[in-house]
């Protein structure tokens, strides 16, 4: 794996959910409140100087657009990880897409829920091609290259 030799954090969409936003739903609006937060404390990383990750599903273009726009120039890349729905239903650990399909989890993006596939992401990177190892140099690439033309 390529190494940028900076500090980084990942703040993963599932942790965040079961802490900071663990009063949120999935509905719309606790949606974005969701992405509102991760969004916060991506910034006050940033002030810290370290490289913050999210690894978080963002729905909504209008959700992701707000978000970029707190962010100055070169601080933010939207990466939209393609993956087909039947790569994403076999990937399902949690078995979210069961109970989905059962009626027992409702607002599931991607049944019942719409996904807004980004228009014009920083990056693509299809998830079913390539590998994570792969994916996370290409970020690292698509980084450097970002801030040597800062």
């Amino acid at each position: 794996m390529q190494q940028i030799g900076e500090p980084c954090l990942v703040l993963d969409g599932d942790e965040v959910r079961k802490g900071l936003c663990s009063d949120l739903g999935y509905s719309r609006k606790d949606r974005a409140e969701n992405v509102r937060r991760i969004g916060e404390v991506a910034k006050l990383v940033i002030k810290a100087n370290i490289i913050v990750v999210v690894a978080a599903i963002s729905p909504y273009a209008d959700d992701r657009l707000l978000t970029r726009k707190q962010f100055a120039v070169g601080q933010y890349i939207e990466v939209f990880v393609n993956a087909p729905i039947s790569v994403c239903r076999q990937r399902d650990i949690k078995g979210n897409w069961a109970a989905a399909k059962s009626g027992n989890l409702q607002n599931f993006t991607g049944f019942g829920d719409p996904y807004e596939t980004p228009i014009a992401p920083d990056m693509e990177i299809a998830s079913d091609r390539v590998s994570v190892t792969d994916s996370i140099q290409l970020l690292c690439k698509h980084y450097q290259r970002q801030r040597d033309e800062a």
